[in-house]
């Protein structure tokens, strides 16, 4: 299996990545439609995934640190 984060085309676009696009990046890894994600964490509607994912809605630290336990990556990547 590849590890997405060693791969040529992350280390390219992490320099340029908010914390949405990393929000959007690792949920399409998992193959998770954005209502599928809002379920699992806890019951967000996929309007909510959707706005945080294009920046209209922040990430929140509570959320981020979730986010971060999920996708196992540091929760810096959904901090703005």
């Amino acid at each position: 299996m590849l590890d997405v984060l060693n791969a040529p085309l992350y280390e390219h676009e992490s320099r340029e990545m908010n914390p949405g696009d990393y929000l959007r990046f690792f949920r399409q890894d998992k193959d998770l439609s954005q209502a599928a994600l809002g379920w699992k964490l806890g019951g967000l509607s996929r309007q909510n995934v959707c706005d945080m994912e294009n920046g209209r809605r922040p990430i929140g630290r509570k959320l981020a640190l979730k986010l971060s336990r999920f996708f196992e990556v540091s929760p810096d990547k959904f901090i703005g």
